[in-house]
This record gives structure tokens, sequence and C-alpha cells, in this order.
């Protein structure tokens, strides 16, 4: 939501600096009340192992990526060749009462949607499928020439999708149907405007030809 927000204010150019204000007084009340945060609550909070070990995981994904690199491992593969039982840790630290071989052990994903699609589908699906959501998000912006009014609407979807999009960096959300049915149905609104777009352009030659 964060994000959204964000997104929101310095594409419209207006409230940005409101935004950022708003941000830093709640970043301060919220370190002067940490004190009083009930302690079950704030040693989840505090638990910095899902956090490393999601980024320990770019280590293993480049590995990944250097063997499969055009199709990839395929769905939900087991990462244990990637992961020996020697294996020493870039970011996760060695000393500590879990290992990262033991906080990954039988682990079939990345926790990241990003690392998820180039591990597993390969770079050809993977930059495919990003091109056509960029394609889609591109022609919204032509679309505004034609009609405006909805501009505001297909912006605020944007904003939507970068939110997603920065929730994707620690979750495999795509994997989740109700998530990836939300997202793809994202995608359908603007390819239905592109549609639109077209059908107006086709009408308005009809009409010229008549």
């Amino acid at each position: 939501m964060i994000v959204i927000v964000f997104f929101m204010a310095a594409a419209k150019r207006k409230g940005i600096w409101l935004f950022t204000l708003v941000a830093l007084i709640l970043v301060g009340i919220g370190h002067q009340l940490s004190d009083r945060i009930p302690s079950q609550f704030k040693n989840e909070l505090l638990r910095k192992e899902t956090i490393l070990v999601r980024m320990e995981f770019y280590h293993i994904a480049l590995e990944v990526i250097r063997e499969k690199p055009i199709f990839g491992l395929g769905f939900n593969s087991p990462l244990s060749r990637f992961i020996p039982s020697d294996y020493e840790p870039k970011i996760y630290p060695a000393s500590g009462d879990n290992s990262f071989t033991s906080m990954v052990s039988g682990v079939h994903v990345f926790d990241n949607m990003a690392l998820c699609f180039l591990g597993e589908t390969g770079g050809g699906f993977t930059m495919a499928y990003i091109g056509l959501g960029l394609y889609l998000i591109l022609n919204i912006f032509v679309f505004r020439k034609h009609h405006s009014g909805n501009y505001a609407k297909n912006l605020l979807i944007i904003a939507v999708l970068a939110g997603f999009a920065v929730h994707s960096l620690t979750f495999d959300s795509l994997k989740n149907p109700n998530l990836n049915w939300i997202f793809h149905s994202l995608l359908a609104l603007f390819a239905r405007n592109h549609v639109i777009h077209n059908g107006c352009n086709t009408l308005t030659k009809h009409h010229s030809e008549v």
C-alpha cells in the first residue's frame, strides 16, 4: 500500500512532499513507541532469518541461471544440488542457531517472483512475459491521447501493479491462485483498453470511408 500511494503521488506530481513528511512522522512515532510493543510481537518483527534467507537466494538463483539460462529447471524443481551441505552463505550469517542449509532443506521455491520466473521457466519465457506486460502498460500512454478521461483509472491500476511487483520481490506471489487471478485480471484490463483503442480507430476509419 505504501508503494502504491508513493507511486500515485510521484506520477501526479502532487502530494509527494506531504506523503514523504507523513511517512517520516509515522516512522518516528513507530521508533518512539518501539519499546511498548508486546514481546511476542516484537520478537517476530525482529526476526531476520526469513529476510536474509530470501536475499541469499539471489546467489543460488545465479547458479541456476548459469546452468539453465534458456529453459530453466522446470516448475517447483528441487534446488538441493545448488545448495550443498558445505555451502558457504554470502549474506546469511554462518554463525547462529540455524544454518542456511537447514533453513532451506527441501525448498523448491525462491520466495521471489522474478527469481522463480528466471530459475524455473528460463530466460526466454521470462523476457517474453515481461515484454508482454510492458507492451500492455505502454499502450496505456498511447490510449491516453484518445481517451484522457480513463487515464487516471489506468494510472491507479499501474500503481497497484507497482505495489504488487515490490511485494513479489520477497514472495512467489503468482503461485498463489488468488493473487495470480488478480494480477492477470489487471493485465486484462490493459489489454481491453488496447482493444477499445483499435476499435475506435477502425470505427473512425469506417465512417470516413462512408
